[in-house]
């Protein structure tokens, strides 16, 4: 998967995520725009899913 890819994939997620859960993700979108165009950055956020499916809030 290229940068380009993991980024787009990485944006329908949020989106997904955003749809389902209607919560406030203005912190994710933050660190999405920093790490924006970063293969690091989709790593980052794949991890932070996996943390999120996790999380007993849900």
């Amino acid at each position: 998967m290229t940068c380009a890819q993991a980024q787009l994939f990485s944006s329908l997620i949020f989106l997904s995520f955003k749809i389902k859960f209607k919560r406030n993700f203005s912190a994710i979108s933050v660190n999405n725009a920093r790490l924006g165009g970063i293969c690091a950055g989709f790593r980052y956020e794949i991890l932070w899913i996996e943390f999120y499916k996790r999380s007993p809030q849900i």
